[in-house]
């Protein structure tokens, strides 16, 4: 639902995705949203989890190091 014409299915959606193991694909996907809503505070919602999965995703990489 994170294409849905229905706003609250999106918000709903962003929040299912928020609490998902973060993942390039996932960040991925979530930029393609970012670029296709345009609801500000569903793309402000949407930034803020592609900034937290990079973040976690980066700490994960240097972990591995």
């Amino acid at each position: 639902d994170l294409f849905s014409p229905h706003p609250l299915r999106r918000l709903a959606a962003l929040g299912y995705l928020g609490s998902a193991p973060p993942s390039v694909d996932l960040v991925l996907l979530l930029r393609d949203y970012s670029a296709w809503e345009t609801r500000p505070l569903l793309k402000k919602r949407a930034a803020a989890l592609v900034e937290r999965m990079e973040e976690a995703l980066a700490a994960r990489a240097l972990e591995a190091i």
